[in-house]
């Protein structure tokens, strides 16, 4: 099979989009000696440290991405980005080297500006000069040093400086007194701080705070500054000002990005929050007071990030998507791009390999018409899987088959997905009999189905069973067998089918035992009619072929329980002995028997000898019992045999010795006569004996029933606190606006629907049910299954009319027509729970449920606000925007998935741009098709984040292309200035 351990190290190695990387932007080195020694705690002199020893100890770090900021000056920039770009290449390191400059403005606060790795560093050092300064990084450096004392540049000025090189601005040390808010004498600093350019700002931990203004927006600022005064919001880095070998990993910040650059820093700008890994939480002054109930502060993704299950890649060969390769974030996926270009193939391709595939036959056809053309017979889809920190793969080859030959055939995709697990990193082991979506479960919603679940309260359900276990554990209560082993709703069905085949047995037999006495009543006078000595001996014979019947009867009891495969039993014997068995002195043994001169009494002796003969090896030994025993039978017979030459040699003798109408021959005709008779009666007592054996077996059926409804009833008990549990979960991870609730055995469809069926099977044109809908449901809402089940099997009167008001007396009377069946599977059924989601609407107080008074579009939000709670497994969703209008996608859906996907794996395809900008999706997946030696092909066409500017032009596609965004920008401005 596809599963390879290389394939996986690709995808790790290269993850899917934007993922945290190891940063510190505010590195300087002994290019300013005046400044490196300086600082309290040096432990090697700027003399001591070359630009190799410097870049050793760096390249050492696990840092992925800095800048160098000395002061003033870009000297050592350049030799230590050839340094780090040498290193990757030659694989012994990772980390990308950013130039910058920090720079001492005229006004007295610092200013950092960063640059690509690729920037002219002659044209930075022409800024400072222009700037005034001599670029070398001299301790009286400063903006304005060498210019004229009239027309020094202000902060601004640097700042469109150093855009105009295609730099970044970042206020270093913020709360400094050489920081653009700490510097106590800089009287401009609020309106600097309002400048567009000045985005970025270095603040201690802990130190920023969230604020949350009227319309929903949210701003970062520094503790202490005025929200009414600074309008800007900030992105903040960690204060690092690193001065030392020892501190490149001290107060480091980590940064979401695709690969380390500048692109990547920049986008901290636009996403100040999503992009720095950090947590919220309470500030408190230096004596514990609360300042604010969320400060930011910064943190290590290995704390917070990609903890729970998600998809690493997926790789399929053949058909339409044959190499396509791709590696997934672990957070939020968009998949974009035009019609047919395979995006809906791919979510199908992973609904395959983890067998989330419809159970809807109709959907189930058309699913597997699509794997056809997406991968083909025999092609195969692998899926790489991280859970709880162990790398598993998946894979599942493609092949299917037909059941049925009408004009709809039904399809069922054959073969299951296979699923190894990564054992000490070396190799992937087949890891049989595990279910994968028992390993890994997903919750998917193929296109059009979310407005669909509106529409039904089962589908509603389905949210929260695809969760927590529910599913498997329903299984258990829905299917008759599961993984080739019966359920306990199939022991439930083969116990019912038992009992009711037990008492329709019982029924007869008690019928037929019901002559007995009649019968030996009849036997005894006829018997009192036979006196005569031939009669007699002829009496004596005929009584010697039930006795020898009997034994071969017993046997033939037997034998069932020597059949090959069955357990030795223990050996019973009837309660009526079919001969009087004869042991010790009394026995035959060693006696020859002579059939011609023995008498009828030695007839009894010899069966007996040969039924003892058969069991006591019977008892000897377990692998011969059934042969013994048909030796046993076939002695009998011939037994019998020679019986029957003595009565028939009798019967000659009679007819010889007797004149016409002598009584004697009368006699002869009743003692055929009597044995006839005695021959029916040793059928009806065993017929009895069956019937109280019935009797004993329908008991233990009965108890045993007991038991498995015990057992049914508590697995739904399982189910049901499983679902509350759920449930809880959903209603405190859903925005405010969401309410979701449990209600407890109130859905009855199933029950209505089992009693209609019985109901149905009972009626005719003669015996029917005046308005059988409605009397049905007075019914089924007055009494559970297990209430009416037992007022129908007692024929309680009235029972049912008195519970259920407004249920007539004729129904209740075709109710009590039920038989044994019906009876049992009315037991068996349950009632089920009802999911109710509502939503609140603005401007309400009351939350409406999505069944009734809501927008298309309200419906729809509610339900996906459900399925994108935080449920620790992947979510699957095609075209979440469908009947979302654009204000409930973009303060709604975006603020949900914003809040969500740092905790579950997102997988969405979209036609809209703002579900991927405005959530800042993490991975961007462009499809494309192409014609490949004349056929389609669904391909790769680029992926990444939104620092991508490839990826950044196929959105601006879906937004309706540049002159579109254009026009809507121009005529839009007039407002926004204004704002």
């Amino acid at each position: 099979m596809p599963v390879s351990i290389s394939e996986l190290k690709i995808f790790l190695d290269s993850p899917g989009g934007a993922r945290f990387v190891k940063t510190n932007l505010h590195l300087h080195t002994p290019a300013t000696p005046w400044d490196w020694d300086a600082v309290e705690g040096q432990t090697r002199k700027a003399r001591s440290v070359s630009v190799a020893d410097y870049f050793e100890a760096l390249s050492k770090t696990s840092l992925d991405l800095v800048a160098i900021t000395d002061h003033n000056c870009v000297s050592w920039c350049g030799r230590l980005i050839e340094l780090a770009a040498a290193a990757r290449k030659a694989g012994t390191s990772r980390i990308h080297i950013l130039p910058g400059v920090e720079i001492t403005t005229y006004e007295g606060p610092h200013v950092v500006g960063i640059f690509d790795e690729s920037a002219d560093l002659g044209k930075i050092e022409l800024m400072l000069s222009r700037l005034g300064m001599s670029g070398k990084g001299e301790k009286e450096d400063k903006v304005g040093r060498f210019l004229s004392a009239k027309s020094p540049h202000t902060i601004q000025e640097v700042f469109e400086e150093i855009d105009s090189l295609g730099g970044i601005v970042v206020g270093p040390h913020v709360d400094n007194s050489d920081g653009l808010w700490g510097f106590k004498g800089f009287r401009s600093r609020n309106e600097v701080l309002n400048n567009r350019l000045i985005r970025i700002l270095a603040a201690p931990s802990g130190s920023i705070k969230k604020v949350s203004e009227a319309g929903g927006s949210v701003r970062l600022l520094y503790k202490n500054m005025d929200t009414s005064v600074i309008t800007n919001s900030f992105g903040f880095v960690n204060v690092s000002d690193c001065h030392r070998l020892d501190d490149f990993e001290e107060k480091v910040t980590w940064i979401k990005m695709t690969k380390p650059s500048l692109e990547g820093v920049q986008q901290v700008i636009y996403e100040p929050e999503l992009r720095v890994c950090h947590e919220i939480t309470e500030i408190h002054d230096k004596e514990g007071r609360l300042e604010f109930r969320e400060g930011f502060f910064f943190t290590d993704p290995s704390r917070t990030a990609y903890s729970h299950p998600h998809i690493i890649g997926i790789s399929v060969n053949g058909a339409m998507l044959d190499g396509l390769k791709v590696a997934l974030s672990p957070n939020q996926n968009s998949i974009i791009g035009r019609n047919y270009a395979g995006k809906s193939a791919l979510l199908d391709c992973i609904r395959f390999a983890l067998n989330a595939v419809p159970s809807d036959p109709d959907k189930l056809a058309k699913f597997t018409d699509r794997m056809k053309a997406f991968i083909g017979d025999g092609g195969d889809v692998t899926l790489y899987l991280s859970i709880r920190e162990k790398f598993y793969a998946v894979t599942r080859v493609f092949t299917w088959t037909k059941l049925g030959k009408s004009a709809k055939p039904a399809f069922q995709i054959t073969g299951t997905p296979e699923v190894y697990l990564l054992w000490n990193g070396s190799e992937f082991k087949r890891d049989s009999g595990r279910d994968v979506r028992e390993v890994f479960p997903i919750e998917v919603y193929p296109q059009g189905e979310v407005t669909k679940i509106k529409e039904n309260a089962d589908q509603q359900m389905n949210i929260v069973d695809s969760l927590g276990g529910i599913d498997l554990a329903k299984r258990d209560v829905e299917l008759l067998e599961l993984n080739g082993a019966k359920t306990v709703k199939g022991e439930l069905k083969d116990n019912r089918e038992s009992i009711v085949g037990k008492l329709k047995r019982r029924d007869e037999l008690k019928e037929a035992a019901s002559g007995i006495d009649q019968l030996q009543k009849e036997i005894e006078e006829l018997e009192q009619l036979s006196t005569s000595p031939a009669v007699v001996e002829k009496k004596l014979w005929a009584e010697e072929e039930l006795k020898i019947d009997g034994c071969k009867k017993e046997l033939l009891r037997l034998e069932p329980r020597w059949k090959p495969g069955n357990l030795v039993p223990q050996i019973e014997f009837a309660e009526d002995k079919p001969v009087e068995v004869v042991v010790g002195e009394n026995a035959m043994k060693g006696t020859e028997f002579k059939p011609e001169s023995a008498s009828p009494s030695d007839y009894s002796m010899r069966a007996s000898e040969i039924f003892e003969t058969t069991v006591k090896k019977l008892k000897e030994s377990t692998l011969y019992g059934s042969t013994a025993i048909t030796k046993g039978i076939e002695g009998l017979s011939g037994l019998e045999n020679l019986r029957k030459a003595r009565s028939d040699e009798l019967d000659e003798k009679i007819k010889k010795a007797v004149k016409p109408g002598d009584a004697r021959a009368v006699g002869d005709g009743l003692i055929d006569h009597i044995t006839e008779r005695r021959k029916t009666l040793a059928g009806l007592l065993d017929q009895k004996r069956e019937f109280e054996q019935a009797e004993k077996e329908i008991a233990g059926l009965f108890k045993q029933r007991k038991a498995l409804l015990q057992r049914f009833g508590d697995r739904w008990s399982e189910i049901k606190k499983k679902r509350q549990m759920v449930v809880e979960m959903i209603s405190r991870g859903s925005a405010s606006t969401i309410k979701a609730e449990l209600i407890i055995n109130v859905e009855r469809t199933g029950y209505r629907g089992k009693l209609t069926e019985i109901v149905d099977r009972l009626t005719s044109v003669a015996v029917r049910i005046s308005h059988k809908e409605d009397q049905l449901t007075l019914v089924t809402d007055g009494l559970s299954p297990k209430e009416l089940a037992d007022l129908v099997r007692g024929r309680v009167s009235k029972g049912v009319t008195d519970k259920c008001v407004g249920v007539t007396p004729n129904t209740e009377t075709v109710l009590f027509c039920m038989n044994d069946a019906d009876i049992l599977q009315l037991e068996e059924c349950l009632l089920d729970d009802r999911f109710v989601i509502s939503y609140q609407r603005e401007g309400d107080t009351e939350y409406t449920p999505v069944d009734s008074g809501l927008s298309g579009g309200e419906q729809a939000l509610a339900l996906i606000s459900v399925a994108m709670v935080p449920k620790g497994l992947p979510l699957i969703i095609d075209q979440p925007e469908d009947e979302l209008g654009p204000g409930l996608i973009t303060h709604e859906l975006v603020e949900q998935i914003r809040k969500v996907k740092s905790e579950r794996q997102l997988i969405f395809v979209t036609h809209v741009p703002n579900i991927p900008v405005l959530a800042d999706s993490e991975q961007v997946l462009y499809m494309e098709q192409k014609i490949r030696e004349s056929q389609k092909k669904s391909e790769k066409g680029c992926c990444g984040s939104l620092e991508d500017v490839d990826i950044v032009e196929h959105l601006l596609e879906l937004d309706g292309g540049n002159i579109a965004f254009e026009k809507r920008s121009q005529r839009y401005s007039r407002v926004t200035k204004t704002k």
